[in-house]
């Protein structure tokens, strides 16, 4: 399986676009097992190559049996030099009997995929932080099963290594690519009512696309408040809820990624209601919570901090913060407390899950589970459904 292009470069690691020339489901016995969902490479001759089982690692997956844990193997096949392979195979085994077919909701030809791997470049102790951020960012994917967090399809190598690396659902953009997509369409039809199909619109046209954004808006952010509720009702902090960590998959579905910050709320390191013992500034700052940057003991709530400044950022359009240096953004908001300004115009419910979900006092914050009620709220209000959505976004996220 062929490696494409960089998608991605972060602190410590790199996704790329995985090349699938074919994708075979076939069902064979091998040692009272079916092989299933077998992706076979293709060469330019049209010749089919079966994956390399050679140096194989293994490792239980979330949930593709209802029943039954599968194991994903991995093979790679290694060049010369000390680089991350360029080829990558892998299959499902399960064990089931002959009569049964395991299904899955994104086994089918649509689904695409990136390994995500560190980069060559690190070296010292910010290798192994990133080896060690990636092991962490599986670990927590293995265990999670949710339509709006990005799905692990496979590992490779040593975990906490630095040949270690993962392979999980491609996603199309990023919510900060949606966001800057929505302000230059947006500001196109006020400027010269021309819609996102290039067509040129009738006052109340006008009014109704731009009125779609906001619906739009809403949908996203059902999803992300879904997603979180779901990471909090299992006791798992994100930490690093920004527009760059949310994407959007092929079908303009919401998806959280890049784990290597999240972590695990145990009551050994509890120290009060919604307070754990936890590192300081850990994060991107123009969204970490006040608990954080101070080095508090911090919880939950957090996560919340972050989705209201997100939240935000998407119905507004506008960058958070932007133009701050760190020690102007610092004073302003960790000590003046000051937060971005809430249009007026807003839904009320909105505005005031804005304003108590990025209160100073996290114990004065809502919960996620009344966030998406709120988002559900609205939504129901606004009549404006996610399948609306899903179809009149296709156009726009395919031109990423």
């Amino acid at each position: 399986m062929e490696l494409g292009k960089l998608l991605g470069c972060g602190a410590y690691s790199n996704v790329r676009a995985m090349k699938r020339k074919a994708m075979k489901q076939k069902a064979m016995k091998r040692k009272g097992s079916l092989l299933l969902g077998a992706i076979i490479d293709e060469d330019d001759t049209g010749n089919v190559h079966e994956p390399c089982h050679s140096s194989v690692s293994s490792l239980s997956l979330p949930v593709v049996s209802s029943t039954i844990p599968p194991k994903l193997h991995i093979a790679t096949k290694r060049s010369k030099s000390s680089d991350f392979s360029t080829h990558v195979g892998f299959f499902y085994e399960l064990a089931l009997p002959s009569t049964t077919i395991a299904t899955d909701e994104e086994s089918d030809d649509s689904v695409k995929y990136a390994v995500k791997s560190l980069r060559n470049d690190l070296d010292g102790e910010t290798k192994i932080s990133g080896a060690i951020d990636l092991t962490i960012e599986a670990q927590f994917l293995l265990k999670l099963s949710h339509p709006n967090i990005v799905k692990l399809y496979g590992q490779g190598g040593s975990p906490g290594s630095e040949d270690f690396f993962i392979v999980v659902a491609r996603v199309q953009g990023t919510l900060s690519d949606t966001i800057q997509l929505f302000r230059r369409l947006t500001e196109r039809l006020k400027l010269n009512g021309i819609s996102q199909n290039g067509n040129r619109l009738s006052r109340k046209e006008k009014k109704a696309e731009l009125h779609s954004y906001y619906g739009r808006s809403l949908c996203i952010g059902r999803q992300l408040a879904s997603a979180l509720h779901y990471l909090h009702e299992n006791s798992i902090l994100f930490r690093d809820l920004k527009p760059q960590n949310i994407g959007l998959d092929g079908k303009s579905r919401v998806k959280i990624f890049d784990f290597g910050l999240a972590k695990e709320l145990k009551s050994e390191s509890r120290q009060g209601v919604d307070q754990y013992r936890g590192r300081k500034d850990v994060g991107t700052r123009r969204y970490m919570a006040p608990e954080i940057y101070n080095g508090s003991h911090y919880g939950l709530p957090a996560d919340v901090y972050s989705f209201a400044i997100v939240i935000w950022q998407l119905f507004s359009l506008t960058v958070p913060f932007k133009g701050h240096s760190i020690d102007k953004h610092v004073h302003r908001t960790y000590v003046r407390k000051i937060r971005p300004p809430i249009k007026f115009k807003w839904p009320r419910k909105l505005k005031r899950m804005l304003s108590k979900g990025w209160h100073h006092n996290p114990s004065c914050r809502p919960k996620m589970n009344e966030c998406l009620s709120v988002m559900e709220e609205l939504s129901r209000k606004d009549g404006y459904t996610e399948e609306t959505f899903f179809e009149e976004s296709r156009s726009s996220f395919n031109s990423y």
